[in-house]
């Protein structure tokens, strides 16, 4: 299931001038969390930034697997702990169907473990829902500039520690 959100503020905007015209494309973002009222809180701290445009949310993650494909999105925020299957899994699937979408997965769960398997999954951020007040609108900035967020809590960890096995140099 998908639903729109009434509360996505537009992303577009102009510069008047000589020659220059100015667009600002929205961050496409789906929106996946089986609590209604986690998303209702993300929707409100995303609906501030004018950058974001929030296209679906979805409650599961068969739905999400399906609405990624159809939507693809430019960032899925995506819930670890879904009522129909593993998040990790969810993840797999939708880089699958959308290889360029960047995947930012919300926990609960402030397990280092859990950081790994997530960007062994192609997550290519990490942000404890409790820290997602303070957190998540840098971190949809920069995987969508495809670049690595670990939310803070997680201290500097090293380079080796952040890499999926794959893009970790031989040693």
């Amino acid at each position: 299931m998908c639903y729109r959100l009434p509360c996505t503020a537009s992303a577009s905007w102009e510069r008047s001038g000589a020659e220059e015209q100015l667009t600002l494309q929205a961050i496409r973002i789906l929106l996946v969390d089986d609590s209604d009222a986690v998303r209702q809180a993300l929707c409100s701290l995303l609906t501030a930034h004018v950058e974001f445009e929030i296209v679906c949310e979805s409650v599961n993650g068969s739905a999400a697997i399906s609405k990624t494909a159809e939507l693809q999105p430019d960032v899925i925020l995506l819930d670890i702990s879904l009522p129909d299957m593993n998040g990790l899994e969810v993840a797999r699937q939708m880089k699958t169907v959308s290889p360029s979408a960047e995947i930012l997965l919300l926990s609960e769960h402030d397990l280092l473990p859990m950081v790994k398997e997530g960007l062994r999954a192609g997550a290519r951020g990490y942000v404890l829902k409790s820290d997602a007040p303070d957190e998540l609108a840098t971190a949809i900035r920069q995987v969508h500039k495809k670049e690595l967020y670990i939310s803070v809590r997680f201290g500097a960890l090293s380079e080796r520690e952040k890499s999926p096995p794959e893009l970790c140099s031989p040693q």
